[in-house]
């Protein structure tokens, strides 16, 4: 089955006025294996992962190997209950997957996702 995608949100200009809610950025529940996440990637993302549960859960972000065989992917990434981790900008030479996508596995729905796109 696919991954299930997450919706980049861009980022308002902040010379420009910013429209209410403009600037609120909607969290998912993390999808359950084996398909788990993923979002488009332009290499100006940053994931915002929050823990809503009451005991740590792990995030992994994948990673292709680039030209020199280097692969930089995050692993099992531990969140403690109630806290806010935040990845990238990922470089697109290595967080590129097939279809310009970065996949995202979480441990548990617990972990809400969020993406900023910035311009």
């Amino acid at each position: 089955m696919p991954r299930v995608a997450l919706t980049p949100k861009v980022v308002a200009n902040q010379v420009l006025t910013v429209a209410p809610g403009a600037a609120v950025l909607t969290m998912a529940a993390a999808a359950a294996g084996p398909d788990f996440n993923e979002f488009a990637t332009t290499g100006r993302e940053l994931l915002y992962v929050r823990n809503s549960g009451a005991g740590a859960h792990t995030i992994t972000i994948y990673a292709a190997e680039d030209a020199w065989n280097r692969g930089g992917a995050i692993t099992a990434y531990s969140i403690a209950a109630g806290a806010t981790a935040v990845f990238g900008p990922f470089l697109t030479n290595v967080f590129r997957e097939t279809g310009n996508v970065v996949h995202v596995d979480a441990s548990d729905p617990e972990l809400l996702l969020g993406v900023v796109r910035y311009p």
